[in-house]
């Protein structure tokens, strides 16, 4: 709709000019390429298999509007157990299999498998410690991702040079590109901010390349696989086994939970430590108490060789009054 003051007698009318006085606005219209939209991506990896399935991941969109979208693996979740199961089952599984092919065979002398056997039983060793190195790097690699809108190039053909668009395609195309950013050392936080660590971050030309066009790829999601809800979920159940049992379940849900059940069970656990012997090692842990034990049996047999001396002595004494009486 529109109002001309020129022609006031029209009033407010239908406007026959598309968009109007805005027209000359619309970046659609331009003759020039453009970019369409730019954002920075943190979690994952610009290369896809480096990354898990779309479930282990949690979507944070807190950043949003400064054009940041941050990727939060689910193994600073409380997950942390589980990934370590899946690394442990699969490091286990190969070993197995080596050593089930070594038995088979029966070879003789020093092969390249009891080397990758060893190397992989060491290995196992430092699981945890590479799990975590290796969710921290990947926590704080981000890169670039720009989509552009090229103008009127022509329309592309396959490699049987067969036609993807139709005759009256208007020759523009949407591509998508990325860049990896380098990013700073992670001893950077000690004397610096979370935002000053951010705007550390550089990029290197030469890691652009192109990832989409025209949604050939569907957007060309971040992750190796992608999996429904229900699927990951079962998948974790299965590794972990089902969920503990929580204390006092079925009456957790009634109003009086917390004033009939929770709150006289609090206060009968600080009765408890207050009535607690400090000096006695009835709650100690079984190495101290071991030790707590060998070291009083040592005073006690210290003791009773210092008394069964003290006999000696005195019955040698009194052997050597006699005889000189």
């Amino acid at each position: 709709m529109k109002f001309d003051p020129e022609t006031p007698h029209k009033g407010v009318h239908k406007d026959q000019t598309d968009y109007g006085e805005l027209r000359g606005n619309l970046v659609s219209d331009l003759d020039q390429d453009y970019i369409v939209d730019s954002m920075l991506i943190k979690g994952v990896s610009v290369n896809r298999d480096e990354n898990d399935c779309n479930y282990d991941y949690v979507l944070l969109k807190d950043r949003d509007h400064l054009g940041m979208r941050f990727y939060q693996h689910k193994y600073f979740s409380g997950y942390q157990h589980y990934y370590q199961h899946l690394a442990y089952k699969q490091q286990l599984e190969r070993i197995n299999e080596i050593e089930n092919k070594l038995n088979a065979e029966e070879q003789k002398g020093v092969t390249d498998e009891m080397f990758e056997k060893r190397q992989l039983e060491h290995d196992t060793r430092e699981i945890t410690n590479k799990i975590r190195k290796k969710m921290n790097d990947l926590t704080m690699r981000m890169f670039i991702r720009t989509t552009i809108c090229f103008k009127d190039i022509g329309t592309f053909q396959g490699k049987d040079m067969s036609k993807l668009y139709g005759d009256k395609y208007s020759g523009n195309h949407i591509a998508i590109f990325e860049c990896e950013l380098k990013a700073p050392p992670q001893l950077a936080f000690i004397d610096h901010t979370y935002d000053d660590y951010i705007n550390a971050y550089r990029m290197n030309f030469k890691n652009w390349k192109i990832v989409d066009i025209d949604n050939f790829m569907q957007g060309n999601h971040y992750f190796n696989e992608i999996q429904e809800q229900s699927v990951w979920d079962q998948k974790v159940k299965n590794t972990l086994g089902p969920s503990p049992t929580l204390w006092k379940q079925n009456e957790a849900s009634s109003p009086l939970f917390a004033r009939e059940i929770l709150f006289p069970a609090v206060d009968k656990v600080t009765q408890d430590i207050a009535a607690l012997d400090t000096n006695s090692n009835f709650k100690m842990s079984p190495l101290h108490k071991q030790r707590e034990q060998e070291i009083e049996l040592a005073k006690q047999q210290e003791a009773l060789a210092l008394k069964e001396k003290a006999t000696k002595k005195e019955k040698g004494e009194k052997k050597k009054a006699t005889a000189e009486e």
